[in-house]
Parts: structure tokens; sequence; C-alpha cells
């Protein structure tokens, strides 16, 4: 049932993605960072912002981490950020 004549669909808002700028491709935040252990025994990471353990057991072992924690393991002495392969 519709009041005064008027359809449901009247009010509702188009949307046209023609031509439009693409702003989602700038926003998108990766959802894991690499890093290797260039030490010689294992290193045992806690990241401070998932709250993850990561153990990166010899070195050059490459663990997946999440990149919200990556500012913080750049620090950590015989971590090396990488690029995956």
């Amino acid at each position: 049932m519709s009041c005064c004549g008027r359809s449901t669909t009247a009010g509702a808002a188009r949307v046209s993605t023609r031509g439009a700028p693409s702003r989602l491709a700038a926003s998108v935040v990766p959802l894991a960072a690499y890093f290797r252990c260039t030490g010689q025994s294992t290193v045992t990471v806690v990241g401070p912002v998932s709250g993850k353990m990561y153990r990166f057991p010899s070195s050059g072992q490459i663990v997946a981490v999440d990149a919200r924690d990556t500012t913080s393991l750049s620090r950590v002495p015989y971590l090396q950020n990488v690029r995956p392969r």
C-alpha cells in the first residue's frame, strides 16, 4: 500500500559508479606483513596491537604477521620487514 499514490522506491537514493573516482583503492590496508629473522636463535614477539604471538624459529625464516603490528616489530632487533615472495 502506498501513500498519496507515490511509489515505494521514489525516495530511494541512486548511486552511479560510472566516471566516479575510486576512493576505495586508496583506503585499502594490507592484512599481513612479512618479517624475516636475521638472528642466530629463536625470536618470539607479542604484537602490541593484535596481541598475537609470533615465533621466528631460526635465521632466514619468514613469518606473516598482522599488518597492525608492523611498526612495533620493525623496532625489534634481528627482525627485518620483507616483501612476500
